[in-house]
């Protein structure tokens, strides 16, 4: 594997985390005993009053195999990253941690965490199923692998999505269309012709019409960065040639009527087009999982897919805490839970009967099941933040045939040659807490493109960031990414 250059220390920069949860307590202590380990994680959903029965059904798996129990601990959404800063700052003993992105980068630089090499031999089970390239992303020079990446879809994806009755009564053909601006226009055009009473496609203050993905300008860990990988050196967000591109066209279709105008005030986009307002808007994958989100047929474009970033494989983590006495346990753990593939979709779906029931056909070579949905969930955990994915059963939240589609995309997809790379801005936390807070001014409104002059709000904005500091900071990354690869 490859070691990075140095670790991130500044906690000023933006998180983008999207997790949630509410505290279930107890259990918080029990790990000084050794009899249970603690995970804290993000709550996935509202209503879990079920723990108490998906934990006792899972620590019949769990305490004859490795002699502990689990207990979850969660916390709510919006106060996730403030409780976990104040039990980490703290000290408070656990065991586990969801992480990721920049707090993960930030925690890491905190010490809050404990470097997992010489524990690893315990995890064949993750060590077999994980790309190897994954494990770059979480080492740091110095510190070691500082958390278990999961399995989950790393290769960016973007795809154009439509409601099927406009698709039919256009004869648009959905299955030859790209991603293109240009192959989109003329759709947004008729629709703004002929459906006055529908808006032709979402944008909102934080959604993007859908776009292509980028090769040439890749995303890094300070959201105003990029790296250009044709001149090999990181720039501003306001010299990536792609980002202008979608800045113009956008600008240009709010012009024209085809998003909102008041779109840089929505916030919610999945309520706004599950409204049925909107003709187009970005794909999920798959029509079927489109559709079932959206609660209305949709259909498809082809799939334009990016270059796997770091940020690609740090959106979902688990990481050992400092504080905890039994860390061989808790990787011991992991490995259970990405072996056991029963484990696994317990822990996910929940206990059968209960939370799900199997569907399964006879003579079918492999497991589906029908979950519980809306009111009636009580508990639910991504597969991918517990860690293995590939192993989930057939159901709504995925098919068998798009997981295997993400881990052949994960398989074959191009990862970025600089996945290993982590810049030291710490001696800019003044600089950057300036450029993260432009960033958040101005991106509701490039993203729906909804600034009375184009040419003078970028002048403007240009303005704004140099002001800020971000060619200092630029600077500096660049010179310690020359280290970096002088060293390589």
């Amino acid at each position: 594997m490859k070691k990075s250059l140095k670790l991130l220390t500044i906690s000023a920069l933006a998180v983008g985390m999207i997790v949630a949860g509410a505290g279930c307590g107890g259990g918080g202590n029990e790990s000084a005993e050794g009899g249970t380990i603690t995970w804290y994680m993000a709550k996935p959903v509202n209503d879990m009053s079920h723990q108490s029965l998906v934990e006792e059904a899972a620590n019949k798996i769990i305490e004859p195999a490795i002699g502990r129990k689990l207990h979850f601990e969660f916390i709510d959404r919006g106060n996730w990253d403030q409780k976990m800063n104040v039990i980490i700052q703290s000290g408070e003993e656990f065991d586990l941690s969801f992480d990721a992105g920049t707090r993960f980068t930030t925690n890491v630089a905190n010490n809050a965490y404990i470097d997992l090499t010489p524990y690893l031999d315990k995890a064949p089970d993750i060590k077999a199923k994980l790309n190897d390239f994954a494990w770059e992303a979480v080492t740091f020079d110095g510190k070691g692998i500082m958390a278990v990446p999961s399995q989950t879809n790393m290769t960016p994806y973007s795809s154009i999505a439509i409601k099927k009755d406009i698709a039919d009564k256009y004869n648009i053909d959905y299955e030859n269309l790209g991603t293109s601006f240009e192959e989109l226009e003329p759709i947004l055009k008729t629709i703004k012709e002929n459906e006055p009473n529908m808006y032709p496609i979402i944008a909102a203050a934080n959604s993007s019409i859908p776009s292509p993905q980028s090769h040439d300008f890749l995303k890094t860990t300070l959201d105003a960065m990029r790296f250009d990988v044709k001149a090999d050196k990181f720039v501003s967000f306001l010299e990536d040639a792609d980002e202008l591109k979608r800045f113009e066209t956008t600008y240009d279709w709010y012009q024209k009527g085809y998003i909102a105008k008041d779109a840089a005030s929505k916030t919610e986009v999945n309520s706004e087009i599950k409204s049925g307002r909107y003709a187009v808007f970005g794909g999920r994958r798959s029509a079927a999982k489109t559709s079932n989100l959206y609660g209305f047929e949709c259909v498809e474009s082809k799939p334009s897919f990016g270059v796997i970033c770091r940020e690609n494989v740090t959106n979902s983590l688990t990481a050992v805490s400092r504080t905890s006495k039994q860390p061989e346990k808790c990787i011991e753990l992991l490995n259970l839970i990405w072996k056991d593939t029963d484990l696994s979709n317990l822990l996910a779906y929940g206990v059968e009967g209960t939370d799900w029931v199997d569907i399964t056909k006879e003579g079918a070579p492999y497991k589906t099941i029908e979950p519980k949905s809306g009111n009636e969930v009580k508990w639910s955990v991504w597969h991918n933040w517990l860690g293995p994915l590939w192993d989930q059963w057939d159901s709504v939240w995925n098919s068998r045939e798009s997981l295997e589609e993400m881990q052949q995309l994960n398989n074959t997809a191009e990862v970025s040659t600089i996945l290993a790379f982590v810049p030291d801005v710490s001696e800019f936390s003044t600089e950057i807490a300036m450029i993260n807070s432009a960033y958040a001014e101005v991106t509701p409104v490039f993203n729906t493109g909804s600034m009375p002059d184009y040419d003078a709000y970028f002048a403007e904005v240009q303005k704004k960031f140099e002001e800020a500091g971000i060619d200092k900071v630029i600077d500096a990354v660049n010179k310690q990414y020359q280290e970096w690869k002088s060293k390589q």
